[in-house]
């Protein structure tokens, strides 16, 4: 989840799951990325080195987005509420004239890798009175 699926799919594709991430309960992520290492099972079990499971898990794949879009809330719906990721609702930034831009990554490389095209910035936003 640290590229939160750039790697993986094509741009197209993954704006449309996250289409469905934004619009789902922030543990949507969660069932996502159980329903894509199940549809990369076969695959992932087929793979004969750590090389071979990186490669399949940080480059870009074929995949039938429909599918698997429907695997995650497939998945969603048959997990018992006791084995479900909690649900934190988001937390509202405190009301301010100013956001000041984003300074970090929780140590992590400040420059993400993104879906080609999308780009990266860091802006500060103002706010009307």
């Amino acid at each position: 989840m640290q590229t939160a699926f750039t790697d993986v799919l094509v741009k197209s594709d993954w704006l449309k799951l996250w289409d469905h991430l934004l619009t789902n309960p922030p543990s949507f992520i969660y069932y996502a990325a159980a329903a894509y290492l199940m549809y990369m099972r076969d695959a992932l079990m087929a793979a004969r080195s750590e090389g071979e499971v990186m490669a399949l898990l940080t480059q870009n794949r074929p995949i039938n987005l429909n599918a698997f879009i429907r695997a995650i809330y497939k998945l969603r719906q048959q997990t018992p509420e006791s084995a479900a990721p909690p649900e934190h609702p988001l937390q509202t930034l405190p009301a301010s004239d100013v956001y000041l831009p984003f300074q970090g990554y929780g140590g992590h490389d400040l420059h993400p890798p993104t879906p080609a095209g999308i780009p990266v910035a860091c802006v500060v936003i103002h706010l009307p009175r």
